[in-house]
């Protein structure tokens, strides 16, 4: 099936036209996914550390079996 010359540049051209379009909406999402990762990293950060839980220690628990 010969497509002719003019529909198989038409062809390509939009292929490369959608083959530039993926790429810019993975560089976009790639970007985005950085933002992201860097927030989260800042929030991690400036998170104060959990309360010490106290000691059990001076419990004692009776086991009969």
């Amino acid at each position: 099936m010969d497509l002719g010359v003019p529909q198989m540049s038409m062809n390509l051209a939009e292929g490369n036209t959608m083959r530039s379009f993926g790429i810019g909406m993975m560089r976009q999402s790639m970007d985005q996914l950085e933002q992201v990762g860097e927030q989260l990293s800042q929030m991690i950060q400036t998170m104060t550390p959990p309360a010490a839980q106290a000691s059990l220690e001076s419990h004692t628990v009776n086991i009969v079996v």
